[in-house]
């Protein structure tokens, strides 16, 4: 089928198929992701160098579907670097053949408008460091995301009632390609020099989610990576996480625990490498706090524990979530190493909008260029810790003081019979801590809703009389 007939049944049948067909199996999802990625690939100019992927949504239905031609050396990712790219508008009445820049990792670094000022800068070098006759730069595209269009470097516009035929659309990507291939402003410390210059920007942490669709995201990376867990269990994970930052997953070895904190803790945007996600294994011997927390040395001088550096990263990029995993944490006796932090999270209180501890650090523990570093560190807003804990006759049971100050989730069940077939490929989404924050740390914050407190109330008085 020719590449014009696949543009075309796209933009005359994508707004019916997203507001009233299935995602999964659609025929348009097909095309966009199988048949147009095939056709192209079959140009003569498209080299192994090149990774193209199309894209109608990851799980749900995007607004504005597309269809990405990646140089390899570049980048391999839609979510950063520059790329050609296919836009099709909201309304399915334009096709945009692109020259343009990933801004997911920008916006989540910097937040949106100093995004879009890098982007608009590194558009403007590379149009004057090469000459690029017939191709529009002015980024008056109506394409219904800001980003597409402000990301854009060069374009040309398709009208739906007017598309070119098969061998103007091979030249025009053709002549693109033979663009991208000059964009020597890409590489090495000149495209470095733009992005990272500027000073740091802190993304706002007013985002409201609808937390029915971010769920179904998060079920739908797990799924993708090769795990199966239940839908109320993920659920659960994450309305534990949201009333309290402290969470225990208990079961029999093998169940998956370890790896429901990892994968869900991806899905939303931290992981080792962005330093937001931290696994450490528990050790049999550990009968203080020292490991996590820090000890003086016999020259008064304090070294940090491993938690003390993570909480203050943690602080200093306090508008995105960050996880802290106490891997088997029951090999050695919980009360004994994590008593002190435990005494902290019972501190929390609301500062303003945001949500604070008593210090982490005792001033004795500090010597005095340590204090000006660790002194007014506490366990902030962001910072969710998770315990695993298989419980057999190697491990220690949990004091009422841990169990009163968590919760728990216990694992049985394993799917045996789960298997995951040919489904997209999903990439992490990056979520800002709002999505976790707590809202409500005492009965006197939550009294709108005075209705369910008495019903909670109720439940909770027949619980005691068992």
């Amino acid at each position: 089928m020719s590449l014009k007939t696949l543009f075309k049944e796209v933009m005359d049948n994508y707004i019916k198929a997203r507001t009233s067909q299935p995602f999964k199996g659609n025929r348009i999802g097909d095309i966009l992701r199988k048949e147009i990625p095939q056709e192209i690939q079959k140009f003569d100019f498209i080299g192994d160098e090149y990774f193209i992927k199309g894209s109608n949504g990851q799980g749900n239905w995007a607004e504005i579907p597309w269809v990405a031609i990646m140089d390899k050396n570049i980048t391999q990712t839609t979510m950063e670097g520059v790329y050609i790219v296919y836009l099709f508008s909201f309304d399915m009445k334009r096709l945009y053949l692109t020259l343009n820049q990933g801004y997911t990792k920008l916006k989540d670094k910097y937040g949106k408008l100093v995004a879009i000022k890098k982007m608009l800068s590194l558009a403007l070098k590379i149009r004057s460091k090469m000459e690029a006759k017939g191709w529009n730069t002015d980024n008056n595209l109506s394409i219904g995301n800001e980003f597409y269009e402000k990301g854009t470097i060069f374009y040309k516009k398709y009208e739906n009632d007017d598309l070119p035929d098969d061998e103007t659309l091979k030249n025009d990507l053709h002549d693109l390609i033979n663009i991208y291939k000059n964009v020597s402003v890409l590489s090495g410390e000149d495209k470095e020099q733009i992005y990272e210059n500027e000073e740091d920007y802190i993304p706002d942490n007013d985002t409201s989610y609808n937390v029915k669709d971010e769920l179904e995201y998060i079920k739908s990376y797990i799924k993708n990576h090769g795990f199966s867990y239940n839908d109320k269990l993920i659920e659960n994970f994450y309305l534990s996480l949201k009333s309290k930052p402290f969470l225990i997953l208990a079961g029999i070895s093998g169940t998956g625990k370890s790896k429901l904190a990892r994968l869900f803790a991806e899905a939303i945007g931290c992981n080792t490498k962005n330093g937001r996600f931290m696994l450490v294994p528990v050790r049999p011997d550990w009968s203080d706090s020292t490991e996590l927390l820090g000890y003086k040395d016999m020259h008064n001088k304090f070294h940090p524990g491993v938690l003390t550096n993570f909480i203050k990263r943690a602080i200093n990029d306090i508008n995105r979530p960050y996880f802290f995993v106490l891997d088997e944490m029951n090999l050695a006796r919980v009360e004994y190493y994590f008593s002190d932090i435990l005494s902290i999270i019972e501190s929390r209180k609301k500062d303003g909008d945001r949500i604070v501890t008593d210090p982490l650090l005792n001033k004795e523990l500090l010597d005095e260029d340590s204090f000006h570093e660790y002194g007014n560190l506490y366990i902030p807003e962001n910072l969710y810790f998770i315990g695993t804990v298989n419980m057999d006759e190697t491990t220690f049971p949990f004091s009422k003081k841990v169990l009163d100050r968590a919760n728990v989730i216990e694992f049985s069940d394993v799917n045996l019979d789960y298997f995951v077939g040919d489904i997209e490929e999903i990439t992490e989404k990056v979520l800002n801590n709002s999505f976790l924050k707590s809202e409500f740390l005492t009965l006197n914050d939550c009294l709108d809703y005075r209705e369910i407190i008495d019903d909670v109330i109720l439940v909770l008085k027949k619980l005691m009389m068992f």
